[in-house]
C-alpha cells in the first residue's frame, strides 16, 4: 500500500475508534437491560407524579383531589406537573386514588394492556411510595393506621415560604371575618 492509503486508513481508524469505544463503554455501564421502553418511561413518569403528589401535600397540608390539580393553577405554588405528564405511554390517564379519611394515596398505570395485573409489559406500574389501599387487617399488622408523610425532603424555597406565610395569614383573616357576632 502506498503511504497515502496508510494515512487514509489510519485516519478512518482514529475517527471510528472513539465512537466504537463510546458505544462499548455505554453498553458496559448502562447494561444490556437499559432500554427506553414504554414500560420504563411510564415507571419513571408514575414515580415522578407520586413525588409531586407528596410535594403538593407537604406544601399545602392536604393531598390533591385529582392529578389534574397538580397541573392546574389552583395552588399558588403550582403547577406541579404538565398535563402531558398525566397520560401514560399508551395514551391512558395515570390513575390516582386518594383516601382523605385515612390520608393514603396510590398513583399507578395499568400497563400496556390497560387491565389490572399482568406480567412484563402488561404489568401494572405502581408508585413505590404509594400508600396503596390495604385491608384493615394489614394496617393493624403494620402497627399504625396512618403512615405519616415525611416532608423533610421538600424544604420550601424562600419564595414558597413567603407564599405559604401569606396563605396562612389570609386564612386566619378569613376565619376572623367569618366568626359570628364578636
Amino acid at each position: 500500500m502506498s503511504e497515502r492509503n496508510w494515512k487514509i486508513a489510519a485516519a478512518a481508524v482514529l475517527a471510528l475508534a472513539p465512537m466504537l469505544l463510546g458505544v462499548l463503554v455505554w453498553r458496559v455501564v448502562a447494561g444490556p437491560g437499559c432500554t427506553r421502553t414504554d414500560h420504563t418511561m411510564t415507571r419513571a413518569q408514575v414515580n415522578s407524579l407520586g413525588e409531586k403528589v407528596r410535594a403538593y401535600r407537604c406544601d399545602t397540608g392536604f393531598y390533591p383531589e385529582s392529578l389534574e390539580a397538580l397541573a392546574g393553577g389552583a395552588s399558588p405554588l403550582g403547577p406541579y406537573a404538565k398535563r402531558s405528564e398525566l397520560i401514560d405511554a399508551w395514551g391512558r390517564p395515570v390513575v390516582y386514588l386518594w383516601n382523605g379519611k385515612q390520608e393514603r394515596f396510590a398513583v399507578f398505570s395499568l400497563g400496556s394492556d390497560g387491565l389490572p395485573g399482568g406480567e412484563g409489559q402488561s404489568a401494572d406500574i405502581v408508585y413505590d411510595g404509594s400508600l396503596a389501599p390495604l385491608s384493615s387487617k394489614d394496617w393493624y399488622r403494620r402497627g399504625q393506621p396512618v403512615q405519616p408523610v415525611d416532608c423533610s425532603r421538600y424544604k420550601p424555597t424562600e419564595r414558597k415560604s413567603l407564599v405559604l406565610s401569606h396563605m396562612k395569614a389570609e386564612s386566619k383573616d378569613g376565619a376572623a371575618k367569618a366568626a359570628p357576632g364578636d
